[in-house]
């Protein structure tokens, strides 16, 4: 009998444009809507589309594995955070810290 071909991986999601903004304390109260908690997960990327497709202006990463997202963030009012999480797919990408959240526009940077 024939053999089975070998099973594919499905695609990556698309892209979606993504610029950083900066680290910020108090996690729940900088974007206040947690769409899951991946531990394993590209969590930056994954996000970013997600926010995109949602309508969300902002999102953020926290503890390396939370993406919580928001629209009209204020930065006045924030305090600087402490990231020092690594993401777990790609450590040179920043995932917030314990009480941190990095936070991200759903748009391409302005030059």
């Amino acid at each position: 009998p024939p053999s089975s071909p070998p099973s594919i991986p499905p695609p990556p999601p698309p892209a979606a444009p993504y610029c950083p903004v900066a680290c910020y304390a108090n996690t729940f109260t900088v974007l206040p809507i947690k769409l899951w908690d991946d531990p394993y997960g590209n969590i930056v990327a994954i996000c970013a589309v997600a926010a995109k497709r949602q309508g969300f202006t902002h999102f953020g990463v926290a503890d390396g594995s939370l993406c919580l997202v928001g629209n009209g963030l204020s930065t006045n009012s924030l305090q600087a955070g402490v990231c020092d999480t690594p993401c777990p797919l790609d450590p040179s990408i920043n995932c917030g810290g314990k009480t941190s959240i990095y936070i991200y526009t759903s748009s391409e940077c302005q030059a």
